[in-house]
């Protein structure tokens, strides 16, 4: 069990590395691939190729779902990281647009379209893949394998901060990101490595005479309330992954704030949301998860806006800016995955979590930058990712509302395969 969860979590991490680095470097990869004199315009380019990769990630879980309902969710699972190596290794090595011309942004949205897809079947494998290893620490192992997530974006960040101590910006725009990228596609092989020691979960042997023929055709019959509430709650991770950290460096350049601040958020907060979510994970296997995500909610809608003002203004408290993120993004992040795994049985799990999980992130998350930004051009009100924020938390209290605990809890209580306790 333990094997699983760490081989599961590191894949997280490579993943999640190779996947927002194309955020972190988003100022090197505009100037290269769509080059003219506004900035912003440029960023809006690029940030809607990243925005691509997030609509592949529905058609990406849906094909990983189906295959890992039918045939298992080891070998599906295994390779998704494979795809996602060779896809950021393609972006590495795309010429620039000076090179090759149009055909530069084309390859870079193939390759994007790629990750987008990969992705989309490798969170959703993990979640699936944890929940059916583990029934008793159910929700502290799945939010281990969101703190591979987390873990993958500071690792994205130590990159980008030891190749800014050791290029200058003229190396950087011209090399320096494709570094990042081709680190990331190696540790992805890594990770394929490690995947392929893995084993077939219990749960999916024990109900081989229960599969079903098309789960996607299943899922919208018969679970269409489970889709639209598993969305609702999923918002806040993907809303607050990209507001909080994921747009941070951007964010700093528009609204003028100092390098030293996106760094230290997207470092020390980082690293205390990954040791609570930890906590709030242990905590979620004991305590009413509603309760806990319920508190996430008004602590959200209460507070989004003085952190932002504070932060614009660069009067805000590390501290305070730390509580927030915890009480916030880190109670969300640590409870929520186990939530989707436990609203779908298990002939349906792997393609009903890729489903609510990638739509979650191609609307609420893929849409956040380019929405964000286009709103802070045309408004120049630098608090926009605050409403943005406090928006998926209201989304996500009407989520609570119409979900029943008591469907959730009858699946919880069965979501355990005879003759196995692990």
């Amino acid at each position: 069990m333990k094997k699983a969860i760490v081989y599961s979590s590191i894949g997280g991490i490579l993943e999640f590395y190779d996947f927002i680095i194309f955020a972190i470097f988003a100022t090197a990869i505009s100037k290269t691939f769509f080059p003219s004199t506004n900035t912003v315009a440029d960023l809006l380019f690029t940030f809607s190729v990243f925005a691509a990769g997030y609509f592949a990630r529905p058609i990406g879980g849906i094909i990983y779902g189906h295959f890992g309902d039918k045939y298992g969710r080891k070998t599906t699972f295994t390779y998704s990281v494979i795809l996602m190596a060779l896809s950021t290794l393609g972006i590495a090595f795309v010429p620039s647009y000076t090179t090759i011309g149009i055909l530069a942004p084309i390859l870079l949205t193939f390759f994007r379209l790629l990750q987008g897809a990969s992705i989309g079947g490798e969170i959703p494998g993990a979640i699936t893949f944890i929940s059916e290893t583990t029934t008793k620490i159910r929700t502290f192992a799945c939010s281990i394998v969101f703190l591979g997530l987390v873990l993958g974006i500071l690792l994205g960040q130590i990159v980008n901060i030891a190749l800014a101590y050791f290029l200058s910006a003229e190396n950087m725009l011209a090399y320096g990101w494709r570094i990042a990228f081709i680190l990331g596609g190696l540790l992805g092989m890594w990770g394929f490595y490690l995947r392929r020691k893995l084993v077939e979960t219990p749960f999916f042997q024990a109900m081989e005479k229960a599969k079903v023929k098309t789960p996607l055709m299943t899922i919208l019959k018969q679970y269409p309330k489970e889709v639209l509430t598993g969305w609702a709650l999923l918002g806040l991770v993907s809303a607050g992954i990209m507001v909080l950290f994921l747009m941070m460096p951007t964010y700093k350049a528009i609204a003028n704030l100092p390098a030293s601040i996106a760094s230290t958020i997207n470092t020390l907060v980082l690293l205390l949301i990954s040791i609570a979510s930890l906590f709030f994970g242990y905590i979620g296997d004991k305590v009413n998860k509603k309760t806990l995500l319920l508190i996430a909610t008004v602590v959200t809608i209460c507070f989004s806006c003085s952190v932002f003002n504070y932060l614009v203004q660069q009067s805000l408290p590390l501290f305070f800016y730390g509580l927030f993120c915890l009480f916030s993004y880190g109670i969300a992040v640590a409870l929520v995955p186990s939530m989707l795994a436990e609203s779908f049985p298990t002939e349906v799990r792997y393609t009903g979590v890729g489903l609510v999980y990638n739509l979650s992130f191609a609307t609420t998350g893929g849409l956040a930058p380019v929405i964000i930004f286009s709103l802070i051009s045309k408004t120049n009100n630098m608090l926009i990712p605050a409403f943005y924020f406090m928006g998926a938390a209201v989304i996500m209290l009407i989520g609570l509302m119409v979900s029943s605990r008591n469907d959730m809890s009858h699946r919880h209580r069965n979501m355990k395969p005879r003759g196995h306790d692990v």
